[in-house]
């Protein structure tokens, strides 16, 4: 996931296609935030507020978790 700080578009380079991936995007306090579909492997994060946000990235069988910060 780069750039970590982001600004506006977050980046995911993964060994596999995460084209029309789901992903949710949450606060530290677990609230959901954004729910989104991937495209080109990026994700617009741009409308959220500066702060620290867990990440769970899914397709198919496949699950990935991390943590970005906004900034």
């Amino acid at each position: 996931v780069y750039p970590n700080p982001v600004s506006n578009v977050l980046k995911f380079n993964l060994n596999t296609n995460l084209e029309h991936a789901n992903i949710s995007i949450y606060n530290t306090l677990g609230q959901l935030l954004q729910q989104s579909t991937l495209h080109n492997n990026e994700l617009n994060v741009a409308a959220l507020p500066d702060g620290v946000y867990q990440f769970v990235l899914s397709k198919g069988t496949q699950q990935f978790r991390g943590t970005f910060i906004k900034e």
